[in-house]
């Protein structure tokens, strides 16, 4: 009996580290998930300008993480705005589609 409690904790516990290292990528982006696709092109533009390598050659590493962050998060919800307007975004890691009914 114990055991499952036990196990039934880690459980819990390890779908909780799962959760909090998945990314918000409408977060990543500054827009609402209601956002149109105009508004997230528009985020989209200003933050791969203002995180382009070649504007912050002083702090080169962040701007190139950050700058592949902003792509990915804007490649993920355009994809998903455009192609699976039926499913609900999954937000983690990589770039995911899971069907909701």
């Amino acid at each position: 009996m114990q055991d499952m409690n036990i196990r039934e904790v880690l459980m819990r516990a390890e779908h909780s580290l799962k959760l909090s290292k998945r990314k918000d990528w409408y977060k990543v982006l500054g827009v609402s998930r209601t956002s149109s696709i105009a508004e997230i092109k528009r985020a989209y533009k200003k933050l791969a300008l203002q995180w382009h390598p070649d504007k912050n050659v002083d702090n080169l590493e962040e701007a190139e993480a950050k700058f592949r962050e902003v792509a990915e998060a804007y490649e993920v919800i355009i994809a998903f705005k455009y192609h699976n307007s039926n499913a609900c975004l999954y937000f983690g890691t990589h770039t995911f589609f899971h069907h909701c009914k």
